[in-house]
């Protein structure tokens, strides 16, 4: 250790180097995560919006099996369309860029649930409602704990959102301190190696300056 400080303070050039390496490095490593954060934000923001219409769908897909003012044919349309809609927004890719690999992930495990439920109970519930007055009971009474879980999916994005925001903001004042605190290091620097030196070669060179006319001036007085 002491070996680097004698090193350190050995040159002006080596001091301004470390200071001027060490902001870089400290604005790189709190840049990178910030990085990755913002794209992973805008990935959130964009399967919220998905699943936040994916609620709206649910409802659609209910008046579309249930409405009592449509024909057979009407309804078996109307019901096809809708489960199309829900199944292309559900495989939307923007849903699977919002989750992480981890099979841990409550963004995951909710998508999977929500996903399993779809496609093994709502969807076929609904095609055989168009036949059936026994499936259209059972989806009646399955579409409101369906719409909950998109409803707790959305709310899950929404706060992981929420968490990568803050993060993002402790690392952007981290950030602002840390360079706050290099520069004020990078400013001691400087004052003590080069503007002291100066303003004592100035002290010395405007007081012999100055030294013949004090002197002068003392003869004529003698």
């Amino acid at each position: 250790m002491g070996t680097f400080l004698a090193w350190f303070r050995s040159s002006i050039i080596r001091r301004f180097f470390i200071v001027f390496f060490g902001i870089v490095v400290a604005v790189a490593l709190v840049a990178i995560p910030a990085i990755t954060l913002t794209s992973s934000m805008s990935s959130s923001g964009g399967a919220i919006n998905v699943s936040g219409s994916m609620r709206m769908q649910s409802y659609k897909l209910a008046m579309a099996v249930l409405n009592p003012y449509q024909d057979d044919e009407v309804r078996q349309r109307n019901t096809i369309t809708a489960l199309n809609v829900f199944g292309d927004k559900l495989d939307d890719p923007s849903l699977a860029d919002a989750m992480s690999m981890d099979s841990e992930d409550p963004i995951r495990q909710h998508y999977t649930i929500l996903h399993e439920r779809f496609n093994r109970e709502i969807k076929p519930l609904a095609l055989a409602s168009l036949q059936e007055d026994e499936a259209r009971r059972k989806f009646v009474q399955a579409i409101p704990s369906f719409v909950e879980d998109v409803n707790i999916y959305v709310k899950v994005l929404e706060e992981s959102l929420n968490t990568r925001l803050l993060v993002l903001k402790w690392l952007l004042i981290g950030i602002l301190i840390g360079s706050l605190i290099l520069t004020y290091g990078m400013i001691i620097v400087m004052k003590r190696r080069i503007f002291y030196p100066l303003l004592e070669i100035g002290g010395v060179k405007e007081a012999s300056l100055c030294a013949p006319k004090y002197l002068k001036m003392m003869k004529l007085v003698a």
